[in-house]
């Protein structure tokens, strides 16, 4: 079956308490061919994307936001996000590129780039599920590339750093949104191009995660098994029992061209 044929046999909404084979949970990792569904929820484009048993959607500024802050969102009024010390943190980010974060509240990314302050900055948050997993958690690793270019586009700077984090879950789905943040000068390049590829997934990293349960604190919802680092490190060390891949990138220069280049999701969402 190819994917548009099995884009037109899926139901129109997910059924959230569909009964899923026990043997599914034994699945590998399969090929990673994107396939989208309509999310039974506030949102009506096709921005679910699948990848195995992994299921991910993007999240608006303002969700992603409420999730970080309370467990209980969405919240009624928005004096308790002004007051956050997240919102803060990030709004704070945002201004140094001239973008003021509520007015893209009901978005679901941002980005700009202030040519004048050489700042960029760029936004997104998303939720992934996996009904499947049989663990209470999910492992996530990033591995981002930095380039510097001069003005001939020569690159006089290449660094790779790799990040882990573990995520806690509750019936299959993470307990809040995944925020996805970087705010980046020019450093005295002419143009500088970042890009970020990442895998989430159910699986486990040998000694950390000997567990099904959450292996940490209980009142913990993340942990930072590994920050960036130029060693590979636990990066490696992580076997997926099936997994989600997905990237994405931006680029600015001092001439005031910039881009970005947002997750299939994403993508689909906006």
């Amino acid at each position: 079956m190819n994917t548009q044929q099995a884009v037109q046999n899926m139901p129109t909404k997910l059924m959230p308490n569909a009964v899923i084979p026990k043997s599914a949970i034994q699945k590998k990792r399969q090929t990673r061919s994107l396939i989208t569904a309509v999310w039974a929820g506030a949102l009506t484009l096709s921005t679910l994307s699948y990848a195995g048993d992994m299921r991910l959607s993007p999240m608006t500024i303002r969700s992603g936001i409420e999730s970080q802050i309370s467990l209980q969102w969405p919240l009624e009024n928005n004096k308790a996000i002004y007051n956050s010390k997240h919102f803060s943190h990030d709004s704070n980010l945002a201004e140094k590129a001239g973008v003021y974060l509520p007015q893209y509240f009901g978005d679901f990314a941002v980005s700009d780039y202030d040519a004048k302050k050489k700042q960029f900055f760029m936004l997104f948050y998303n939720m992934a599920e996996a009904q499947t997993c049989d663990r209470d958690y999910f492992i996530q690793r990033v591995k981002l590339t930095k380039t510097a270019f001069d003005i001939n586009g020569k690159v006089i700077k290449k660094d790779k750093q790799y990040l882990v984090e573990i995520m806690k879950t509750h019936d299959g789905k993470m307990k809040r949104g995944d925020r996805h943040i970087k705010r980046y000068s020019l450093n005295g390049a002419y143009t500088r191009h970042l890009s970020a590829q990442l895998e989430i997934g159910c699986g486990e990293i040998p000694e950390l995660t000997p567990t099904q349960a959450w292996p940490f604190s209980p009142s913990k919802l993340y942990k930072l098994a590994q920050d960036y680092s130029s060693q590979r490190g636990l990066y490696d060390q992580i076997d997926f029992t099936f997994s989600y891949a997905y990237s994405y990138s931006f680029m600015f220069s001092k001439d005031g061209n910039h881009s970005v280049t947002w997750p299939e999701f994403v993508n689909n969402a906006m």
